[in-house]
């Protein structure tokens, strides 16, 4: 399976997300967004995963995490990968909560490769993708847009770290929990 292990975001995050989708979807046609109910923070991609790892993976998680208290997470404001002008991904930063997330990212990091995993290429950034730009479309004014009913502000407990597979599929990709680990478990 092609899978990443990610934070879901809160229910009230996700509303908030739903409700500012259509005004951000007028202004920004040719821009990908990411539907409420798919939103997450990814804290490794771990790409074709075979089921063989999939419970060793799940152990290590739970050894690694297990005895880290859940914490808060209050997001931040928006941001891009690429110009300003023509962003390759629009995200929300974080403005607590990054610290802990980072910590668990480079554990997981260590989990992956020690499973034989490709090393991620770039260090991991805490960040939550709510849009894509793959044909570089011009988008200017998105930082007053995201900032006018966006994320910013929000905040949620993280409190488990969840497996989710991805099977792509012609109107986008599909996400389902396999399994998750709490964390203070």
């Amino acid at each position: 399976m092609r899978a990443f292990l990610a934070v879901e975001m809160a229910s009230a995050i996700r509303e908030r997300h739903a409700a500012a989708l259509a005004g951000w979807k007028e202004r920004y046609p040719k821009l990908r967004w990411v539907p409420a109910e798919k939103l997450h923070l990814t804290l490794r991609f771990l790409g074709s995963t075979a089921d063989e790892v999939v419970e060793p993976l799940r152990k290590r998680i739970e050894k690694a995490v297990g005895g880290r208290a859940p914490f808060a997470l209050r997001i931040g404001p928006a941001g891009c990968f690429g110009s300003p002008k023509r962003p390759r991904v629009l995200w929300y930063g974080l403005d607590e909560g990054g610290e802990s997330l980072a910590e668990i990212a480079r554990e997981l990091e260590t989990i992956a490769r020690a499973l034989r995993f490709e090393p991620e290429k770039r260090p991991w950034q805490p960040h939550l993708t709510v849009a894509r730009n793959p044909a570089s479309a011009a988008a200017t004014g998105w930082e007053a847009a995201l900032s006018d009913g966006g994320l910013s502000g929000l905040g949620q407990t993280v409190s488990e770290v969840v497996l989710f597979s991805s099977v792509i599929r012609p109107g986008g990709a599909v996400y389902s929990p396999v399994w998750t680990v709490p964390l203070g478990a």
